[in-house]
């Protein structure tokens, strides 16, 4: 695809920019999103290297990243209409990233969008999101304790169902997030050391490091 310019090469650059992420190589992800931004087309993907790297970035505790999400490209799904494909997948990187920026408003209002895209039948995004993980994030950053438990557990599940091996311990991360939200300390305790075994045993260091630095604060 290089040999001749293709622009759908970036493809091949979102799949290494996530496998650098989940094996914590920041630099490496970093400078193939960089790749991804020069050859994303304007079409239905739009938006998605900016969303990617926002999502990545805001994880990481990194506050300028918000910048990511407005730019020209970046689009959210509108409720009620047909959206394109980058629209849905900005949401479900808005919502993580919002939310791991103690956003939490802004992540409650794409609440009705991750449920909306539940109801068109999207369980998983690009075997690294979990439609089902993002309502529960919007659900619990809108203080709606019983449908944000609904959710995360429901991901919990499918993610071990599936399986899909990667999301296990991502769902179970944010359903502790959820918990300790709520005071719920030792049950969010236990989940985050269930996803830390699980990071670790992946081969996730990045996730498995913040999983620890989270767990010692809770």
């Amino acid at each position: 695809m290089e040999s001749f310019q293709g622009a759908w090469r970036l493809g091949s650059y979102w799949i290494l920019a996530r496998i650098h992420d989940l094996q914590g190589r920041d630099s490496e992800m970093l400078g193939w999103l960089r790749k991804a931004f020069e050859c994303e087309p304007r079409s239905h993907v739009s938006g998605l290297s900016h969303s990617y790297q926002f999502r990545a970035l805001a994880i990481r505790g990194d506050i300028g990243a918000i910048e990511l999400l407005r730019h020209v490209s970046v689009r959210m799904p509108i409720l009620g209409r047909p959206n394109p494909f980058g629209a849905w997948v900005a949401m479900l990187c808005a919502v993580e990233g919002l939310a791991a920026l103690d956003r939490f408003e802004d992540a409650a209002a794409l609440r009705e969008t991750t449920e909306e895209f539940l109801r068109h039948g999207a369980k998983f995004v690009l075997w690294c999101h979990s439609t089902r993980t993002a309502a529960g994030i919007a659900a619990a950053c809108a203080q709606d304790w019983t449908g944000a438990e609904e959710h995360h557990q429901a991901a919990i599940h499918d993610a071990d169902t599936a399986p899909v091996r990667i999301l296990q311990p991502i769902t179970r991360a944010w359903y502790a997030e959820m918990l300790a939200m709520q005071g719920d300390v030792a049950r969010a305790r236990v989940m985050l050391g269930e996803a830390l075994s699980l990071y670790e045993s992946i081969g996730m260091p990045g996730y498995a490091r913040r999983a620890s630095e989270r767990l010692a604060t809770l």
